[in-house]
């Protein structure tokens, strides 16, 4: 059964943004951390209230690695794998004031976000030659505003 909850975000000045959530209700422990719940991905998350805990494996260890197989699965497929990329991010272009773009990236380029922005790629042609995927180099200096 999914019920609609409205999760509201309360702005400066009183202004009030609401959307609707389409949330199994198992889920709502965890989207609001009532009781400790949370998704994994949280500074303050133990693994014992993380929603993976509750994932099965079918072995226990991974014979390759030694590793436990939950760990590697949390690691790479799970909210872990959110975490880390989260725990990456790093400030490409800081703004001076409210008004002025910023830029924060995960290790490699694998995620950003940002505001107000223009990256001038015109050089991106005549480095063909170069393995540009995930290089922190195609946002040199100068080619970001």
């Amino acid at each position: 059964m999914h019920l609609v909850l409205t999760s509201c975000l309360f702005m400066l000045q009183s202004h009030v943004r609401c959307q609707s959530l389409d949330l199994p209700q198992e889920h709502y422990a965890y989207h609001y951390n009532e009781g400790g719940q949370c998704w994994g991905y949280e500074p303050n998350c133990s693994s014992v209230n993380s929603f993976s805990k509750k994932v099965e494996c079918s072995s226990e260890t991974d014979l390759t690695s030694g590793r436990p197989s939950k760990e590697i699965f949390f690691d790479e497929a799970d909210f872990g794998y959110v975490k880390q990329r989260l725990d990456s991010m790093t400030v490409v272009c800081e703004p001076r004031n409210a008004k002025e773009s910023s830029l924060v990236c995960s290790k490699h380029l694998q995620f950003c976000t940002g505001r107000e922005i223009l990256i001038d790629f015109t050089d991106l042609p005549q480095r063909r030659s170069e393995l540009l995927r995930y290089s922190m180099t195609v946002l040199k200096d100068g080619k970001k505003s």
